[in-house]
């Protein structure tokens, strides 16, 4: 079964923007935050890269198809630390 993330082969779906080479890899600050946020979590071995695009793929279709790339990361984030128990109050 194809999830929202699998796009390929849809028409419909606007134009694909193409970044300049020389830009910032981060259209702002909470961009680079977020990605250092995976980073840490990934360098404790609390996370690793196939947990993380397993739950950006999970993301509500709706959500997924609204955010942004790193947005999806804040969701995707959010939903790991939910699953493994590492929000305050957890117990």
């Amino acid at each position: 079964m194809r999830g929202v993330h699998d796009v390929g082969g849809r028409d419909g779906l606007g134009p694909i923007p193409v970044n300049d080479e020389d830009a910032e890899p981060f259209h702002s600050d909470w961009e680079a935050r977020i990605y250092g946020i995976y980073r840490a979590m990934a360098a404790k071995g609390i996370v690793n890269e196939h947990e993380m695009r397993s739950a950006v793929e999970r993301i509500d279709p709706d959500r997924y198809l609204e955010a942004t790339y790193y947005g999806r990361w804040v969701d995707a984030i959010e939903l790991l630390i939910e699953e493994k128990g590492l929000a305050l109050g957890d117990s």
